[in-house]
């Protein structure tokens, strides 16, 4: 958790996100797969903490600790867990509890079909509906700087 979290602060763009209040302006609580903004506003804690100029001395972060463990069974106790899933975990809590879309359009993503795989200007459009889709139901700091297709 520690490696994986230096990574993220290093990310400058969240830190500053984060650092200047921004995301208090897009917290989403109401997104019911979201965390009420928990997982923001422990993060925004936690960043907080570590730039704190009269902080002179390393800090333990158990309540950032205890909010995640809250959230998620899987980092409640100190055992071992992947770093990879840790991250893309706390990623994705962080881009629901700050998506900006707070209501989720339904919209089906078509699918190719026999006489249109071979067909590039079919493939890219194909493309550009399931890209416009996803855009449509998320968008949010986290998906700003880490998502890609």
């Amino acid at each position: 958790m520690n490696s994986a979290l230096q990574c993220l602060r290093s990310v400058e763009e969240l830190s500053i996100y984060f650092l200047s209040n921004k995301w208090r302006k897009e917290v989403n609580t109401d997104n019911p797969i979201g965390h009420k903004g928990a997982i923001a506003k422990v993060y925004a804690g936690l960043l907080g903490s570590i730039y704190d100029i009269g902080n002179t001395s390393s800090f333990a972060p158990k309540q950032f600790k205890q909010t995640l463990g809250r959230a998620n069974s899987l980092f409640s106790g100190y055992g071992q867990q992947d770093s990879q899933e840790f991250v893309s975990w706390l990623v994705d809590a962080l881009h629901e509890d700050l998506n900006r879309v707070h209501v989720k359009p339904y919209r089906e993503n078509p699918d190719s079909d026999d006489n249109t795989f071979r067909d590039p200007e079919a493939i890219r459009e194909l493309g550009e509906t399931y890209r416009a889709n996803h855009r449509a139901r998320n968008d949010s700091v986290a998906m700003d700087l880490f998502s890609g297709m």
